[in-house]
């Protein structure tokens, strides 16, 4: 790898803004700008390899670095030659590259290297579109190849300093603004039968139960996903059918007959407070149907 190539190169990882993550056998680096392009660096020995086109043409090179190799493990700068007054040219002094087997810069000033690597800060920022949600994350990434470990965690607990004064920063320009989208309205309270308020409910049939007064006639009803009952002789049982506009008579009403008809009903608590009794039944619809109980079927 010439000295060319490799400056061309070092400009690139040092002037570049890569994401680098630390990975159990190297590391992942991508560019912000590219960040669909993803590239595996890590360490064979004492040569370092990269999954970028770059270094694939020109693996055979062992001392080839490409860009994403430099940003995880940047080389030091050559610094320039230093210059020797050189007498001639008819007295007058001219400047010269001493001989240490650097090429020249050609005036050319090279960005300084500070420190083990370049540190990189992604940043990223979430808003809805209500409004309700605007938050930020801050990402560092530093190399830390060959540095001892006092030093590696003098620098995570700089950048975790400096990480809570971005968010805070950030919580204190965004944090009372209002949304973009006034919040969606709660949805409005289900009809509650049990406080007067008619909620659909459907008639399934007849039963009969042994009481203590003798025998006690009920037509069980679904309603809110739970059983209800509603208690009464045949003839009372059959003038609830009829408020729920299905014609029927009291001879009909007998144990195991089945109804399957739509209504809507209000619900009240049993005397000992164990269970939820239909208290009074409605049309499904609102309107009495006209004719037998077909005409009033109102599926839910």
């Amino acid at each position: 790898m010439t000295d060319t190539q490799l400056e061309v190169r070092q400009d690139r990882a040092e002037n570049g803004t890569f994401v680098i993550s630390k990975l159990e056998d190297g590391f992942r680096v991508y560019s912000v700008h590219d960040p669909s392009h993803l590239y595996h660096v890590r360490q064979e020995g004492e040569r370092w390899t990269c999954t970028c086109p770059d270094f694939e043409a020109h693996k055979t090179d062992k001392t080839w670095r490409c860009k994403h190799i430099l940003a995880v493990a940047p080389l030091p700068r050559r610094e320039a030659a230093p210059t020797v007054p050189v007498n001639g040219n008819h007295g007058k002094e001219s400047q010269v590259p001493a001989s240490n087997g650097t090429p020249p810069t050609n005036g050319r000033r090279r960005p300084q290297n500070h420190g083990n690597g370049s540190a990189q800060m992604l940043i990223k920022r979430s808003v809805s579109p209500d409004g309700r949600i605007d938050s930020v994350s801050v990402e560092f990434s530093i190399s830390v190849t060959d540095l001892p470990h006092g030093e590696i965690k003098a620098k995570a607990l700089a950048m975790l300093k400096l990480q809570k004064e971005i968010t805070t920063d950030f919580l204190k320009l965004n944090g009372d603004r209002p949304a973009s989208v006034a919040p969606p309205t709660t949805k409005p309270p289900e009809p509650t039968p049990e406080n007067g308020q008619p909620a659909l409910a459907r008639m399934i049939d007849v039963g009969k139960m042994n009481g203590k007064w003798g025998d006690r006639f009920f037509i069980n009803f679904a309603l809110n996903g739970a059983t209800s009952r509603l208690f009464g002789t045949p003839k009372q049982l059959a003038e609830h059918i009829q408020s729920a506009g299905y014609a029927i008579n009291a001879g009909e009403i007998g144990a195991g007959l089945r109804l399957d008809f739509a209504c809507r009903a209000t619900t009240k608590r049993s005397e000992d407070g164990k269970y939820l009794n239909i208290d009074k039944v409605f049309p499904a619809n609102g309107k009495p149907p006209q004719g037998g109980a077909d005409d009033g079927y109102v599926p839910f």
